[in-house]
């Protein structure tokens, strides 16, 4: 249990400032940025 809590603690500390970031860019309406993080994660809309 204490392996899977550090672990997620490390995990959560390496992604949280890029997240943000990205959070940030969609709110400020950062294209360029935003279409890095669509093509870094892979991202395809889902149809509405």
């Amino acid at each position: 249990m204490a392996k899977q809590e550090l672990t997620k603690a490390v995990v959560e500390g390496i992604i949280s400032e890029p997240m943000n970031n990205i959070r940030r860019a969609s709110e400020q309406s950062n294209e360029e940025l935003l279409r890095a993080a669509t093509k870094l994660f892979d991202y395809k809309k889902k149809s509405e």
